[in-house]
């Protein structure tokens, strides 16, 4: 089964329904480009307390719930930093960048390969919401507890990173296999 990708697009050209993971184009230092992705909750603060809003409608002044990076809290001799994250709540458009874009991406075909099912669209915004009242502060992990790691528990129970998988672990590897190699000499 194949599912055809959306192209990135400005906050306001894309369509949405609540539960939908609404995936951004980013950078790392100007050169690597990445993916941020979040949960789609509802379309807007006015909308948040109405019964049936319009589904699939425009969702620029949308809100999201996904992981926000906090400043480098904690660095041991200058060796091992802890990178943490919060999880908040921010419009579509807060979060996009217009050069760059974004679009609604389920990750379906990984979801399936998994034998994933989506939850209902309620449990997925209501469990999103959950993880934002906790307020917590948590390690992040780029390869085993990221903003893709949370959209996807939100929406199929169970957090996977396609990004991890197919261009970091390969990297993680190799770091490991130097280390190994810098302890045994």
């Amino acid at each position: 089964m194949y599912f055809i990708m959306n192209p990135f697009n400005a906050p306001d050209e894309i369509r949405a329904t609540k539960g939908d993971l609404i995936e951004f184009q980013r950078q790392f230092l100007k050169m690597i480009p990445y993916f941020h992705f979040a949960v789609y909750t509802v379309d807007s603060e006015a909308d948040a307390g109405l019964i049936n809003v319009q589904l699939n409608r425009s969702v620029g002044h949308g809100l999201t719930v996904g992981v926000a990076l906090l400043p480098f809290s904690i660095c041991y001799f200058l060796r091992k930093c802890s990178i943490r994250y919060k999880i908040v709540k921010k419009t579509i458009r807060d979060l996009c960048d217009n050069e760059r874009g974004c679009r609604v991406n389920n990750l379906e075909e990984a979801a399936t390969e998994k034998g994933l099912e989506p939850l209902d669209p309620d449990v997925i915004v209501e469990r999103a919401r959950e993880f934002l009242r906790r307020n917590l502060i948590e390690n992040y992990n780029l390869f085993t507890k990221n903003c893709e790691h949370f959209a996807t528990m939100c929406r199929y129970e169970e957090g996977f990173s396609q990004q991890a998988s197919q261009n970091f672990y390969p990297m993680e590897r190799i770091i490991q296999e130097v280390r190994w190699n810098e302890e045994e000499n």
